[in-house]
Parts: structure tokens; C-alpha cells; sequence
């Protein structure tokens, strides 16, 4: 009954890493994304006003127009810039990459123990690996609010 009781919760815990990696394999991706997007706008947007504010031999009225049009590209960036320090899609990113490492590895290590034990899974193996578990998502949970108590101080 034991070893069922065993086979039961190694079940259980491997479908909670599963479903835990695919979640997070989503989320690295989608900050990963705006991460990148943000980064290259901005660096777009930062060149596009050099560019701008670097023109020669217009008249009185086309360095009027290029120079308000610097100045509106400069506040985007600013902007830009802003929405990136708030939402910090690059340190979610980097996290949520951490966080899939250690489910992976936790994932590994649940299939050797259903492997070595070869039908007599030991319970208190299964249990520290559920802890481990935990862990693992308490910490990533713990980073993304001290994340986000940053951005509200």
C-alpha cells in the first residue's frame, strides 16, 4: 500500500512540474519578447533623434519641424524607457529562465528516483522532492513581488 501511496504522489508531482514548466516556458518567452522589443525600440528611437537633431542645410522652417519632431521622439524614449523599469520584462525573463532550470533539474531527478527504485519508490524521497517543489515557486513568487514592491516605491 505503501509503494501505491508512493507511485501516487510521484504522479501528482510530475504533473505539477509539467504543468509548472509549460506555464513558465510561457512567461520566459513572452517577457523574453517584450524585453527585446522594448530594447530595440528605444535604441531605435534614441538613434532616429541623434539622427535628427544632427541634419544640416535645411531652412529656417524644416529645422523647426526636425527639431520638434527630435524633441517628440526624445520624450518616447523616455517613455519607453520608463514602461521598461516598470514592467523589468528582462529581470521577469531571467527569473522565469532560473525558475524553469530548477523545474527541469527537479523533473530529472523525480524520473531517476521512479527509475532507480525500480517499483519500490521510497515515500520520504517523493516528499522531499515536493518540498523542493515548493521551494522553487515560494522563491519565484518571492522575487516577483519584491519585483513589483520596487516599481510601486
Amino acid at each position: 500500500m505503501g509503494d501505491l501511496r508512493a507511485i501516487e504522489k510521484s504522479e501528482f508531482l510530475k504533473q505539477k512540474i509539467e504543468k509548472q514548466i509549460s506555464s513558465f516556458k510561457w512567461r520566459k518567452e513572452h517577457n523574453q519578447t517584450k524585453a527585446v522589443r522594448t530594447k530595440l525600440i528605444s535604441i531605435l528611437l534614441a538613434a532616429s533623434t541623434t539622427v535628427l537633431l544632427g541634419l544640416k542645410g535645411l531652412n529656417e522652417s524644416g529645422q523647426l519641424i526636425v527639431q520638434n519632431l527630435a524633441f517628440v521622439l526624445s520624450a518616447a524614449v523616455t517613455f519607453v524607457t520608463g514602461l521598461d523599469a516598470y514592467f523589468n520584462h528582462q529581470g521577469l525573463w531571467v527569473r522565469y529562465q532560473g525558475t524553469l532550470n530548477d523545474l527541469y533539474e527537479l523533473k530529472t531527478d523525480l524520473e531517476y528516483l521512479l527509475v532507480h527504485a525500480a517499483g519500490e519508490v521510497p515515500e520520504n524521497e517523493i516528499d522531499q522532492l515536493y518540498r523542493r517543489y515548493q521551494v522553487i515557486l515560494r522563491d519565484t513568487n518571492s522575487t516577483w513581488s519584491s519585483l513589483r514592491k520596487e516599481q510601486t516605491s
